[in-house]
């Protein structure tokens, strides 16, 4: 018999490997100019509000640093994939508590320990750059580690000068709505849709 929370990271690790393998996006290198990989994904919001009430948490905050984390294994032992730890300073919890001020986020992608094979996964954006500011709607890992997860590529804009940006704004209505507005504009529409 298996402990709760390891049946837990298990049934995570094969939910995301579902989703990667689903789009088929895994690399050794990355390949600038190439076109993002598609992706479907468990959830998807049809408008703004369905996308903030679905989240566990809503917050404006900074990367501060990326840590190698677990590795999902394939039955055979073949394949592996590993996962990131993204270490961010919250500045604005709209949704959520963080006492601390940091939120840390468990993403696919990264490199394989031993072999150095990079996995590059872009459809939740890509890797978090270090010092960049983001709105992430996020919801908790289920199983008590205190890990968070991006709920979809909805769920992430970056601040380009004081603009939000979004992952793919073409034909997204929910992205179209946060791209290009300011942290603030964000945040008011965010308390908007949770009264």
């Amino acid at each position: 018999m298996i402990s709760k929370m390891k049946f837990w990271s298990v049934a995570s690790g094969l939910a995301i490997v579902g989703l990667v393998a689903s789009s088929a996006v895994t690399a050794r290198y990355s390949n600038p100019g190439e076109p993002r990989s598609d992706a479907a994904w468990a959830f998807v919001a049809e408008n703004p509000r369905m996308l903030v009430q679905h989240a566990h948490a809503i917050v404006v905050a900074e990367a501060l640093a990326t840590y190698p984390g677990r590795v999902a294994t394939s039955d055979n032992g073949e394949d592996l994939l590993p996962f990131q730890i993204v270490e961010l300073r919250v500045r604005k919890a709209l949704k959520g508590s963080f006492p601390d001020g940091r939120v840390y986020v468990e993403r696919a992608g990264g490199t394989e320990p031993g072999t150095g094979i990079r996995h590059d996964i872009d459809i939740d954006g890509g890797e978090f750059e270090v010092g960049r500011t983001y709105l992430l709607f996020l919801n908790e890992q289920p199983d008590d580690t205190g890990l968070y997860y991006q709920i979809n590529d909805q769920g992430r804009y970056s601040l380009v000068g004081n603009e939000l940006h979004a992952i793919e704004d073409e034909g997204d209505r929910v992205q179209h709505v946060f791209h290009q507005r300011t942290i603030a504009e964000a945040a008011a529409l965010v308390q908007q849709l949770l009264d």
